[in-house]
């Protein structure tokens, strides 16, 4: 899996994942996610029931992991008990 995944993700800006609400397999990809994509990428889930800060456990880059449900704003869905790069915050904004 991790072949095709570092195929798909290499070189992109963003990657927002959309699974099952799960959270051992949102956790599992996140980490996946974190390993295969360059320090620059940002790591967005699409889950509204499980919380961001959860998936982080194995992150090496929380700073860049948002999420990106459409019902949670970046501004407005509690991504300051998150460790997110302001930066990251901007450029979504924009």
């Amino acid at each position: 899996m991790f072949k095709i995944l570092d195929v798909v993700v290499r070189g992109v800006s963003m990657v927002i994942e959309a699974l099952p609400e799960e959270l051992p397999l949102e956790i599992d990809v996140t980490w996946k996610l974190d390993i295969v994509t360059d320090g620059e990428t940002i790591i967005a889930s699409n889950s509204s029931s499980c919380s961001t800060r959860l998936m982080l456990e194995d992150v090496t880059r929380p700073e860049r992991v948002v999420n990106s449900c459409y019902y949670m704003p970046p501004d407005r869905n509690g991504l300051k008990s998150c460790r997110v790069d302001r930066q990251v915050l901007r450029s979504l904004r924009n």
